[in-house]
């Protein structure tokens, strides 16, 4: 017979009803959130020379408008390369500032994608993504002159989903000493209705991971069935579930599997 570690305390004829309501509690407690809007920015930028006609360093630097909710108007410098580049932006009202990442090179006309990594003050819990198109403009008194009309989505979300691990089960498999079915059950809901919740589940012991999967958390009960080869050292697992919503925010919850199987 099969040695089982049980993290739950319900009987397992009251377990499944449980986890239902659990996952229906979830979603209905995360709330309508907060809804994305449509915006638009434009960044005029340059690379200055020094005085003996050489690059003064990487940074590009200028002024930009924008559309609500972002400020009007501000200035910013960004660094990077023909990759991407990384553009501070600052609000000329005070509100604060946030962080551009940019894919695509800022000194050729072209296209490409951006979004917001970071923010301080009002901008806190902004993120952002969309395209842009870049279009140089000939000065010969910089390295280089340009414009880039910016196109998409921002957000104010800095809510992480909610998850609560509900089940946890390490059971032997056959007269193997090593080797482990481990079922787990979670339920995990994003604050924005309608939102999609990505999830990496971990099963651990004290060295570290021994398996994972990844996946994508509907409005219900996610469980999840793993083969797990323990180390010989091994004498705990413990889970984890990672949970982020399409902008990033994440937050992982951890359980211990009681007992000592090893």
């Amino acid at each position: 017979m099969g040695r089982t570690l049980t993290l739950s305390s319900r009987r397992a004829a009251g377990r499944g009803l449980a986890l239902v309501t659990l996952a229906a509690a979830l979603a209905a407690t995360t709330g309508a959130g907060a809804a994305p809007s449509e915006v638009q920015l434009v960044l005029n930028g340059h690379q200055p020379k020094n005085e003996n006609e050489a690059l003064v360093d990487d940074l590009h630097r200028g002024t930009f408008t924008g559309t609500p909710p972002l400020c009007p108007s501000g200035t910013w410098a960004g660094t990077g390369s023909k990759v991407g580049y990384a553009n501070q932006l600052t609000c000329d009202d005070g509100s604060g500032e946030f962080l551009l990442l940019t894919r695509g090179d800022q000194e050729l006309d072209g296209v490409g994608t951006w979004s917001i990594a970071s923010g301080k003050g009002k901008y806190t819990t902004l993120h952002g993504k969309g395209t842009w198109t870049n279009t140089v403009v000939p000065d010969p008194s910089v390295i280089v002159r340009f414009t880039s009309q910016l196109q998409g989505v921002v957000v104010f979300d800095g809510v992480p989903p909610a998850t609560r691990i509900t089940q946890a089960t390490a059971t032997r498999v056959g007269t193997s000493k090593r080797l482990f079915r481990v079922v787990v059950a979670f339920a995990s809901a994003d604050d924005v209705t309608g939102n999609s919740v990505s999830y990496t589940l971990s099963v651990k012991d004290a060295a570290g991971q021994l398996a994972t999967r990844k996946g994508t958390a509907g409005t219900g009960l996610v469980r999840l069935s793993l083969l797990v080869k323990i180390r010989p050292s091994t004498r705990r697992l413990h889970v984890v579930v990672s949970a982020a919503d399409p902008w990033g925010n994440s937050r992982s919850v951890s359980h211990p599997v009681a007992g000592r199987i090893g």
